[in-house]
């Protein structure tokens, strides 16, 4: 389907209490687009999510209960019934959703999405002006409103924390949880853009190797020929030097944590990435380095797990578990990101983050999977 340049479209659409009123603009884009027009989405059509049932549009045919799943990745549905959360199926075909979402209706932002990485995605070239031809989407629901585009302005961040300069990239960007990268059709795309997709994230880090971590899986997915399962989260709170939690617009929570579970259940194996979503100076940051993926070494010993680091021995009882060694150097203003197991990063951080239940067998969560690191140390700068 081609991307008009030019139309007026005005329409609410009424979904399981949620709201998206999406709009058009009849204005062609150019390059002396404003800050403010540059950062704003647009919908082609009615992006409206389909259902708010996510383990029946999707994740149920991702479990072992689904007959027809010959390669299951997922040992049970997951959960999104809390108070704050609401389910939301997004894609144009409704019998094939490209992802979906669990919408956390108190902070703003997604707590999980997931969705398909596909062999051979990324060869189509980018449109000129998509960022902005996908211009001003956003949702509300009864009751608390939901994130708008006003919320993410960039100039409405000064004085949240000290170091803002948009220049330098110093400022909280809409981070998308899933990908408009990991598909292929301008429609898909445009899925991707709506505000349930998106929370706040460190433009740096969201830039950086953030972004270098979703090539990486796109560039295994082509190579390996083997599809993807992905899992994106958001976690924590994060704060200023001062130490207040920064909501944009005093609305829109800033997570602290930004993670990924990914599953190849033909190659067996599995990976969980996780990085902060730091606010760093830049001047204070240039040249520094720190251990990334996959740096730590934990290895099995009496049902106890031991990380190796610096020379130096430390054991927390978080059950049995065997990672191997790796080590990647990387830049610290691009965002630092780590590697652990599925099993080991669902009990360190079973408080902050809801981490699925990948597959025994199809997944091997107790393990960090071998494959993915040649893709992760070449691109993690």
């Amino acid at each position: 389907m081609k991307t008009k340049r030019s139309f007026v479209v005005l329409f609410v659409v009424v979904f399981g209490g949620l709201f998206v009123i999406l709009q058009r603009s009849d204005q062609s884009p150019t390059s002396e687009l404003t800050e403010t027009a540059r950062q704003k989405r647009v919908a082609k059509i009615g992006y409206d999510a389909f259902s708010n049932n996510i383990n029946g549009c999707l994740f149920y045919y991702w479990t072992r209960f689904f007959d027809k799943n010959q390669t299951p990745v997922l040992e049970k549905v997951v959960t999104c019934n809390g108070n704050s959360q609401i389910g939301l199926c997004y894609g144009a075909n409704k019998q094939m959703p490209q992802y979906a979402a669990c919408y956390n209706k108190d902070t703003l932002i997604p707590d999980f999405t997931g969705h398909i990485v596909r062999p051979n995605i990324g060869g189509k070239k980018e449109i000129p002006y998509l960022e902005q031809m996908l211009n001003m989407c956003f949702s509300h629901f009864q009751g608390p409103r939901g994130a708008t585009d006003e919320d993410y302005r960039t100039e409405l961040q000064r004085g949240l924390y000290g170091n803002y300069n948009l220049q330098s990239q110093q400022f909280f960007a809409r981070g998308h949880l899933t990908p408009k990268a990991d598909f292929t059709t301008d429609e898909e795309r445009a899925y991707t853009m709506i505000t349930t997709n998106i929370a706040p994230q460190w433009q740096l880090f969201n830039g950086g190797n953030w972004e270098n971590l979703e090539k990486a899986l796109r560039k295994y997915a082509t190579q390996t020929n083997h599809v993807l399962y992905v899992f994106t989260g958001t976690g924590g709170k994060a704060t200023n030097e001062k130490g207040d939690v920064i909501k944009l617009n005093k609305r829109v929570l800033a997570p602290k944590w930004y993670w990924k579970a990914v599953c190849d259940p033909i190659a067996k194996q599995s990976v969980f990435f996780f990085g902060e979503n730091t606010i760093g100076d830049v001047n204070g940051m240039e040249g520094q380095q720190a251990k990334g993926c996959y740096g730590e070494v934990q290895t099995k010993k009496n049902g106890e797990v031991q990380n190796k680091k610096n020379g130096k021995v430390q054991t927390k009882k978080y059950g049995k578990v065997q990672n191997k060694k790796y080590g990647k150097m990387q830049t610290k203003k691009l965002g630092v990101i780590k590697c652990y197991s599925l099993s080991y990063a669902k009990k360190m951080f079973k408080e902050d983050f809801q981490i699925p239940d990948f597959h025994v067998k199809n997944c091997v969560p107790s393990n960090i999977g071998e494959n993915f690191r040649p893709f992760i140390e070449n691109n993690l700068k």
